[in-house]
């Protein structure tokens, strides 16, 4: 079991104060298995001596310097929140996963080794600081608008917090903030009917026998070019007759009748071949005939 210390407990607390918001995490950096962790939580509420520690100038149990020193970390946030609001930040540019590294401006050009390590101390044309490290490149950023704007108005809420005044007036005569009409008074008696609107009157024009067209000299000059016909006769008075008004048809001839040439009956001769004898005076048929054949023995037909 971790050996509960004061200055592992006091180690805790820095690394979250350092920004290791996370218990699990910092536990982890001082060695200090999560579950003990806990368990001296638990056993500092419950009032244990031993987990009494001297952190911000006092003597505080185990579980309230946490809750201190992640006080502290909300304050550093918000401190370098503001700092990139006022100064920005600078991110570090990798190519394919690796740094890249900022030129020395005295040796830009130079490719030559030797005059580069003459003049820099090294050949390789990189800028370097104080310890000899190799500077990274980055590019700036500016910090965005609207973080710079809240931070003005929580630093100064006079001059850059925006101003709102809004002022409702209700005037109600009930309890539920509406207001009613007052109701009409029919008590009364009931009003005058106005009385119906005048009908229009139709202009009644005079009896004119013709239309009279006032003739132009458009009319002169047509009359000029088709010349001067008679006008044609307009009565009103309707035809008594459909005959008046169509032409007469030419009447066709009758046609003379169809005579027709009745044969003449010949006399019936006995003993003659009944098959080929004409009977009423007309000749027989092969039917006739042929029934007349298929008959047994003669036959013989009465004068």
């Amino acid at each position: 079991m971790t050996r509960k210390s004061p200055e592992t407990l006091l180690a805790i607390c820095n690394t979250i104060a350092g920004g290791i918001m996370a218990y699990s995490k910092a536990c982890a950096i001082n060695g200090v298995p999560q579950s003990t962790f806990w368990d001296w939580i638990k056993a500092s509420q419950g009032g244990d001596e031993t987990l009494m520690i001297d952190y911000l100038g006092e003597t505080l149990p185990f579980h309230k310097a946490v809750n201190g020193a992640r006080r502290m970390a909300l304050h550093e946030m918000r401190g370098r929140f503001e700092e990139k609001n006022v100064l920005g930040w600078d991110e570090p540019i990798f190519y394919m996963g690796m740094p890249t590294w900022k030129p020395d401006p005295r040796v830009i050009g130079i490719a030559d080794e030797d005059i580069r390590e003459m003049l820099t101390g090294y050949r390789d044309g990189l800028l370097r600081d104080a310890n000899g490290a190799c500077i990274q490149n980055t590019i700036h950023h500016n910090p965005p608008v609207a973080a710079v704007l809240r931070s003005l108005e929580m630093a100064f809420p006079g001059e850059y917090r925006p101003g709102t005044t809004s002022q409702v007036s209700i005037a109600s005569n009930v309890a539920i903030g509406v207001n009613f009409p007052k109701p009409r008074d029919y008590s009364g008696k009931p009003p005058a009917i106005p009385p119906a609107p005048a009908l229009p009157q139709l202009q009644i024009l005079p009896e004119t026998d013709e239309l009279q067209i006032p003739e132009t000299e458009d009319d002169d000059e047509l009359r000029a070019m088709l010349g001067e016909d008679e006008p044609a006769e307009v009565t009103d008075t309707p035809p008594e007759t459909y005959a008046e008004f169509v032409p007469e048809q030419p009447k066709q001839a009758e046609p003379e009748p169809v005579m027709i040439a009745e044969p003449t009956p010949e006399k019936y001769q006995p003993g003659a071949n009944p098959l080929i004898q004409p009977r009423n005076g007309r000749p027989l048929s092969d039917l006739e005939r042929d029934l007349l054949a298929r008959l047994p023995g003669k036959l013989s037909r009465p004068a």
